[in-house]
């Protein structure tokens, strides 16, 4: 009788030493692949644009631009991609020294390199245009178009 209860506590241990070895191991692995997938959304801001400060751009930089032919959300674009491109390289340089701290000792240092936007979409607060739209939609499926209109 003390054998087998020896052997059965000395499964348990076993049993109990591997499931938290394989779930220490589980974790690492799950910090490689979520380091290794970098998406888009990792880098993605979000901010809002006052009414007021478009106005202002527009009266005072867009219509003051020569020779492009550009719509005002694609002016917008390209001067904010630059605006921010260039304060990102303004703050970088000014703190090269505090970032590179914060990378650690024991890593390699890299040398400055230019910020890049990727891309920039603009979104724009059209929940009733949706609803309406939806709207329209229930209409035209049920055929009802007086209703429709």
């Amino acid at each position: 009788m003390c054998l087998v209860t020896a052997t059965g506590v000395c499964i348990a241990m076993l049993f109990t030493v591997m499931i938290r070895y394989l779930y220490q191991g589980g974790k690492i692995t799950q910090l490689e692949w979520d380091v290794s997938t970098i998406t888009a959304g990792d880098y993605t801001v979000e901010f809002m644009i006052d009414e007021s400060s478009y106005k202002t751009w527009l009266e005072q930089k867009y219509k003051n631009r020569s020779g492009d032919d550009y719509s005002p959300a694609l002016a917008l674009k390209e001067e904010m991609i630059t605006e921010i491109q260039k304060k990102m390289d303004d703050y970088r340089s000014a703190n090269q020294s505090e970032l590179n701290e914060l990378k650690g000792k024991g890593t390699k240092k890299d040398s400055f390199s230019k910020t890049i936007v990727a891309d920039m979409v603009f979104s724009f607060n059209n929940e009733k245009l949706i609803h309406l739209l939806s709207a329209r939609g229930q209409k035209i499926a049920n055929l009802d178009f007086d209703g429709m209109r």
